[in-house]
Order: C-alpha cells, then sequence, then structure tokens
C-alpha cells in the first residue's frame, strides 16, 4: 500500500486498507509509524475520526492524493452515518473512470470533484458491512503481544529503525526508487491482477 498509494491517481484500480487491533496493539507506533516514515510527511492527508466525506472530498478536489484516517472507530450512529460516507467515497475512488462527481454548494453553483485517492482507514473496530467495500478493502489486523521484555526490545527496535530511516528521507528516496521504475510496477501489475482473477474468480 505504501508502495502505490503516492501513485493511486495513475492506478486503473485503487485498493485501501483497514488497520485493526486493539487497545495497545501499537496501530498508531507501528503501522501508521511505517506509512508515515514509508512515503514521508506531507505527501499524504492525515485525518482524524472525526473527518467527515464532505471535509475529505473538498480536502482532495480533483487531486490523486492518499488519505490516512485515524481511529475511525463506529461508536455511534452519528460515527457510523460519518464513516458510510467515507466508505462510500473510498468505493468510488477504487475505480478509475471519467465520471466526476457533482456536488450542489449554497451559492448555487455546482462544485465538481474526481476522487483517485486511497485510503488507510485506522481503528480498534472495522467497519466494513458492504460487500462492495470488502472486495476493496484489506483489513490488517495486529495482534497484540503480551508485555515482555523481548516484545519491549523488539518495540524499542522498531522505533530505532523508523528514527533512522525518517534520518535518510526514506519516503522520498523510496518514492524515487519506485517512479524509476514504472513500467516494472505497471507490468508487476497486470500478472497480480489476472493471477488473483485466477484464485478469487
Amino acid at each position: 500500500w505504501i508502495a502505490l498509494a503516492p501513485f493511486c491517481g495513475l492506478l486503473d484500480w485503487r485498493p485501501h486498507i483497514w488497520v485493526t487491533g486493539e487497545h495497545g496493539a501499537g496501530k498508531s507506533d507501528t503501522v501508521l509509524e511505517a506509512i508515515r516514515v514509508g512515503m514521508g510527511s506531507g505527501h499524504f492527508i492525515s485525518a482524524k475520526g472525526s473527518t467527515t466525506e464532505a471535509g475529505l472530498r473538498q480536502r482532495l478536489k480533483c487531486n490523486a492524493i492518499p488519505a490516512v484516517i485515524d481511529e475511525s472507530e463506529p461508536n455511534t450512529n452519528k460515527d457510523r452515518l460519518r464513516l458510510d460516507g467515507l466508505l462510500t467515497l473510498a468505493r468510488n475512488a477504487s475505480s478509475d473512470d471519467e465520471a466526476i462527481a457533482i456536488k450542489g454548494t449554497v451559492s448555487g453553483e455546482a462544485s465538481s470533484f474526481r476522487i483517485r485517492t486511497m485510503c488507510c482507514f485506522a481503528s480498534i473496530n472495522p467497519y466494513i458491512k458492504e460487500l462492495a467495500d470488502q472486495s476493496r478493502i484489506a483489513v490488517l489486523e495486529i495482534e497484540k503481544k503480551p508485555q515482555t521484555t523481548a516484545t519491549k526490545d523488539d518495540f524499542q527496535t522498531i522505533k530505532r529503525n523508523f528514527l533512522a530511516l525518517d534520518k535518510l528521507n526514506f519516503g522520498t528516496l523510496f518514492t524515487n526508487l519506485m517512479i524509476s521504475r514504472l513500467p516494472t510496477l505497471e507490468a508487476n501489475l497486470l500478472v497480480f491482477i489476472e493471477a488473483a482473477g485466477d484464485v478469487l474468480g
């Protein structure tokens, strides 16, 4: 996802991910930090769970920018309605066509949007109820490890590695590497799409 997300505007199909795990499993400190280091700060939209579909749509407009939405918890009916809107936006962003979304405004002037984002949702409880969303969003569950000396050492090693990569400006280097290999990436995508079709039907 980190490799593909910076090029979400070039893709014919844009997959999304939902990072989940119980409280204290390390969603923010490991996976979301890996995304920040892997893509570089400022190269994606970083949003909190109170984000609405309208807010994200207006922030994106016609730009192809990945979005990370943390704390996407479906705790209340209001939360679920808000998430329904965000999931509809992500669902529409998955397939690549020339159609644009046209929204009315209070001024009477229509606003046009062409959403080509790749979303990363993160929460303790994933909220994917529609079959169409299940085929577009990969759920990545983090298993919470018991607090032992070994797991604490592992976590400190991860933090040190992230810090070292960050100092090297890894996100920019990785994106530049992917740009230099875009023809290979595009060829590999076609192979994986065909293979996935054979396996999944």
